[in-house]
């Protein structure tokens, strides 16, 4: 067993409080994509011409062969959704009503003419993975995730873009800091948690069975998750500014 925890705050001392929301995981193993590495392979042929220098991203979901997902209900009423969630991007998205590629096979669309909270902001904005760009049409929607709900969150609904045919869940949820330099800015969903002031405190942790049983783990929003941490102590590590 394995226990990640991330820790925000904007204090230099936190202290944890008792109430939090738990999204249970699942997991899916999964099989070597030898496509990953064809990919690898093709990034670096190219880049290597101009230079000597080369950074692969590479989803340590399809690293480490398990993929984990959880639960969250995007529009009124909720339409679920299994999605990702990732610490190294900031966007929510899931496949959108129009889209035809995929990572909409077998997967369910969210269906805006049934939502009453749907606001389409009109607006467009791409994200880069290894296996291309997904096109992502930008509108304003009620998330609801281990009993929070979220007002007015910005989700991005793929309109165009391939993904892994491994692929178990349906969208992916950023839960690192927003993109600053992106236009226009987009809040992460944990940033307007905190913004719309749903937790006490500035947390998020993360629970990983890395054992091919037993349940996924589980995401805790607002704290920490004391019968599993127990009595173990939690170190904390400065982060500076970029």
């Amino acid at each position: 067993m394995w226990v990640f925890l991330t820790l925000f705050s904007a204090a230099s001392i936190l202290f944890v409080s008792d109430a939090y929301h738990v999204i249970p995981l699942s997991k899916k193993n999964v099989t070597e994509n030898m496509k990953i590495l064809k990919n690898i392979i093709s990034l670096a042929t190219q880049q290597n011409v101009t230079n000597n220098l080369l950074t692969v991203p590479i989803d340590l979901i399809n690293f480490k062969d398990v993929q984990y997902y959880g639960d969250v209900s995007v529009g009124s009423p909720p339409q679920v959704f299994q999605v990702l969630f990732d610490t190294g991007s900031d966007l929510f998205w899931i496949p959108g009503p129009t889209y035809n590629g995929n990572c909409g096979r077998d997967h369910p669309r969210f269906n805006s003419n049934i939502s009453s909270t749907f606001l389409d902001l009109n607006q467009k904005t791409y994200i880069d993975y290894l296996n291309g760009r997904f096109e992502l049409q930008l509108a304003k929607e009620s998330v609801g995730l281990g009993g929070i709900s979220v007002s007015n969150q910005t989700v991005g609904l793929v309109t165009s873009g391939e993904c892994d045919n491994e692929t178990g869940f349906d969208g992916l949820m950023g839960m690192s800091l927003a993109n600053l330099q992106r236009n226009p800015y987009i809040p992460p969903v944990f940033e307007s948690i905190l913004n719309q002031g749903l937790v006490s405190d500035p947390v998020f942790s993360f629970y990983l069975n890395r054992g091919r049983s037993g349940k996924g783990g589980e995401l805790v929003i607002g704290g920490v998750n004391k019968d599993i941490v127990g009595s173990k102590p939690i170190n904390y590590v400065p982060l500076t500014a970029d």
